[in-house]
């Protein structure tokens, strides 16, 4: 669809009256049409071959930059007929046949006389009929690793695989610098006419009124005039402090530098949708493009939570009728910047898309590169500049549907796959058997396959939600189907286990004991204890901290740097009924007396050196570094137990980052469910080793430490 077309097809009947009148009273004022010069033999590149072409340059092979097109063609097929076709089809358009050398330091493409088209016969007769089609693919991806010689030649090649006496499948392959999308679809309705003619049933095409090095001139001298500079004014202004990345919920941190590594998934949405989504987009007065890429934008606000949203989509610049034939890469690539604050409703975040997106058709000529020069955002090796995800509607125009009128043929596209992702997502959506084909191409360095499905299925809930209520507020749409919603909910939440009745960590702790008594159980430095002398010290202090009044529910703060002491502090807690609170030595003094008081601890365990933190609290202060000869009095036997699981086992305190810090209670019951599963899971046993390096007042530290200890790891 053109960009015109676009406009129109979102206005209602009284809008479009409107806009006839009004475009009778304007004068004039296209641009000036691309003219034929006869001199088609040298030109520069345009902006677009630029990109492609030093794109080309950085990569070791030219797959990236492949475009395969199969035709599937049902019918009896003439071998010879089709070859002529091809080589008039590389005769008409003088881009086929044109190279891109060096000279004077500057690449430039130079067209070359008509040559045969590299053409390969291949018989897959022998090939089961349920596998041929998996032998077409990789006949094809064969053919994208061979690369392309840009300065030689010759940039498109074919083969033609021979399935049945009345089926084949042609596959031919091009640099995309010398084509696009558009361009596929110009070459499917001008190889069948030429196929024709080649036969004699038809007359030949009429000559071409241009050529692409008829554009590459016009483009050079458009980009140095008024036109282009008001562009880059626009674009300045509208991308203006732009977020430089969009982050999704990858599945592995971004690499330094990203690759071309890619793959695709799919799903078709049914024929009901799309007709839903169609009659909604006419409903709301705008195209179903805008319709469809407001939709995604509300996802990636979804996942993200950005509210400032770039996203990339592919314009294709042939507003000229003299372009609209011909094969060449005129694509161009527009940002749309969408604004989602204020959790509005679908329908104003429509009207909010619709106008950008207008604005930015007015400028489809501005090349993308160019834009990005003026801008100058800081550049990455890791990701792209502006935007990291593409939207694409793809339909074929309606004056390049190929007429098969004087054929006996039948003659359908088949997409390959290259393997490759230009971005982190491109959203690629073609009408399809009635239905909508919804796919999502991604690279595979930051996702897998398995979230691009998951995201795919968000994205036709949320497209049933839109259709059902565009009025919501787009906070409140769906985005998970009942069958996921049931999955999260039932399926993923069935964590129940069996747990020893009555046991306690106390209990837990003096079994792995008996177990492996000699077992090394924790060490630092150059000290060390085994799992009977670290007992045997924990028993100590806890018949001690017995003596003075520990037991159930009585909170006992740790006020202990990083040590073996401080192991020995919490198996003693712990044999003593008690709970423990953590208090960081690395946090601020009035952070650890607030905490002290707040948790209600009886006493808190220190030493000498760290005792001053906490002089304000009027806590009082063990310091076991003076108790040595106390505890040496007490007894090394395991005391009797005090605890149940239903009583406390500690309390850690939040960060304090959104307010006052608070505390939260964590039960024995509960402590023992977490390190029994942590243990289950990561399969600790004796032989392990586990480092300990969380904060002391995190407790991930528990989680570290709790569970070696009842694994006899160390």
């Amino acid at each position: 669809m053109s960009l015109i077309a676009e406009k129109v097809a979102g206005l209602s009947p009284r809008q479009r009256e409107m806009l006839l009148e009004r475009l009778k009273s304007q004068p004039d004022t296209r641009q000036p049409s691309v003219p034929e010069t006869g001199q088609n033999t040298m030109a520069p590149l345009t902006a677009g071959q630029e990109r492609m072409w030093l794109l080309e340059q950085l990569e070791e092979a030219s797959s990236p930059y492949a475009m395969p097109v199969v035709f599937k063609i049902d019918g009896p097929l003439d071998r010879d007929d089709l070859r002529r076709a091809l080589n008039l089809l590389v005769e008409r358009h003088a881009v086929l046949r044109t190279q891109f050398p060096v000279i004077d330091d500057q690449p430039m493409q130079v067209v070359q006389p008509a040559r045969e088209v590299p053409f390969a016969t291949r018989d897959l007769q022998q090939v089961p009929a349920s596998q041929q089609a998996e032998a077409v693919r990789q006949i094809a991806l064969e053919e994208i690793e061979q690369g392309f010689d840009l300065a030689t030649g010759p940039l498109i090649r074919a083969v033609l695989m021979r399935l049945t006496e009345q089926r084949s499948a042609l596959l031919v392959v091009l640099h995309h610098i010398v084509c696009d999308g558009w361009s596929l679809a110009v070459l499917r309705s001008d190889l069948i006419a030429l196929y024709a003619s080649a036969r004699g049933e038809t007359a030949a095409l009429p000559p071409l009124p241009s050529q692409y090095v008829d554009y590459a001139r016009w483009q050079q001298r458009w980009l140095e005039g008024p036109a282009a500079r008001a562009g880059l004014e626009y674009w300045e202004r509208q991308l203006a402090d732009a977020p430089a990345e969009l982050t999704l919920p990858f599945d592995r941190p971004r690499p330094s530098v990203r690759t071309s590594a890619g793959d695709v998934r799919a799903i078709t949405l049914s024929a009901e949708l799309d007709t839903a989504l169609r009659e909604q987009a006419q409903s709301e007065s705008v195209s179903l493009f805008i319709l469809l890429l407001t939709a995604y934008k509300v996802l990636l606000h979804r996942l993200s939570g950005a509210t400032d949203l770039l996203v990339g989509t592919p314009v294709a610049n042939r507003e000229r009728s003299e372009t609209q034939g011909l094969i060449g890469l005129f694509l161009n690539t527009v940002v749309l910047r969408s604004d989602l604050t204020g959790d509005p409703s679908f329908s104003e975040v429509l009207k909010r898309v619709r106008e950008v997106a207008l604005e930015a058709y007015d400028r489809p000529e501005l090349p993308f590169d160019r834009v990005v020069d003026q801008l100058k955002p800081e550049r990455s090796l890791s990701l792209t500049p502006l935007f990291q995800t593409m939207f694409v509607l793809e339909a074929q125009p309606s004056s390049l549907a190929e007429t098969q009128q004087a054929l006996n043929l039948e003659l359908s596209s088949l997409s390959i796959h290259n393997g490759t992702s230009q971005f982190d997502l491109s959203l690629l959506l073609h009408p399809e058997g009635g239905g909508l084909r919804c796919s999502v191409e991604f690279s595979t360095d930051v996702f897998d396959g398995e979230t691009i499905e998951r995201l795919l299925g968000h994205w036709r809930t949320l497209l049933e939600g839109v259709v059902q209520d565009p009025n919501r507020r787009i906070s409140e749409l769906p985005i998970v189907d009942e069958a996921q919603r049931r999955r999260i909910f039932s399926e993923w939440n069935q964590t129940a286990t069996e747990m020893p009745a009555g046991v306690t960590l106390q209990a837990l702790f003096e079994e792995r004991v008996s177990r492996a008594p000699e077992a090394r159980a924790v060490e630092l430095g150059g000290s060390r204890r085994t799992y009977a002398e670290l007992n045997q010290e924990a028993n100590r202090l806890a018949h001690y901290l017995k003596q003075q009044g520990a037991g159930p529910e009585v909170r006992i703060g740790l006020l202990l740097d990083r040590s073996i002491e401080w192991v020995t502090s919490l198996l003693a807690i712990f044999k003593a009924g008690a709970a423990y609170v953590p208090l960081d030595p690395l946090y601020p003094q009035s952070r650890l007396v607030y905490m002290a008081r707040d948790a209600g601890v009886s006493r808190i365990l220190s030493h000498s050196s760290l005792a001053g933190l906490v002089r304000d609290s009027e806590i009082p202060v063990v310091c076991l570094d003076h108790e040595t000869e106390a505890l040496s009095q007490c007894s090394s036997e395991n005391p009797a137990p005090a605890a149940k699981p239903e009583h406390l086992a500690y309390s850690i305190y939040t960060s304090g980052s959104t307010g006052r810090s608070k505390g939260v209670l964590v039960d024995q019951r509960a402590l023992i469910n977490h390190c029994l599963d942590f243990i289950r899971r990561f399969e600790l046993r004796q032989e392990d080793r586990v480092l300990q390096f969380a904060s002391l007042g995190f407790d991930v530290a528990a989680e570290e430490m709790i569970p070696t200890l009842l694994s006899s790891a160390i």
